[in-house]
């Protein structure tokens, strides 16, 4: 079975400092080129890297929105892991980079970053929907 991809939103206590201390990095590849953006990197396995970017707004409040600022990148190919993002697709190394996904942002819950979305079950898809849109 396809493990679930967790959603997640912006801590609403999260700081620039505490972004940094958390190995955010200024610059960004994947929010509007007109902000200051934020980024945080992580491999998750083999060359499946994992990109975090948190932004901020024309009155300087920082930005977050996991369907838009979250990548899962295949570095051999360089553009988004495919499997990641169909909800058809259910395989052991896609449910671990799955896994590792979850843990990983996990840690960003855990250091007061991010928080976990609360949805309704009907409003969960296994995958977003706009970046699945953007690359099948």
């Amino acid at each position: 079975m396809r493990e679930v991809v967790k959603r997640y939103e912006l801590n609403s206590d999260v700081s620039l400092e505490k972004l940094k201390k958390n190995g955010f990095k200024k610059g960004g590849i994947l929010g509007d080129i007109s902000t200051e953006n934020y980024c945080y990197i992580r491999y998750l396995i083999d060359d499946i890297e994992l990109l975090v970017e948190v932004g901020k707004d024309k009155d300087n409040a920082l930005t977050f929105n996991d369907e838009e600022n979250v990548l899962v990148l295949d570095e051999d190919f360089g553009q988004p892991y495919r499997a990641f993002y169909n909800e058809e697709n259910d395989f052991p190394f896609l449910n671990d980079v799955v896994k590792l996904y979850n843990k990983e942002m996990d840690k960003l819950v855990d250091n007061g970053i991010l928080q976990e979305k609360k949805i309704k079950i009907k409003e969960t898809p296994k995958v977003y929907k706009k970046i699945k849109k953007d690359i099948i």
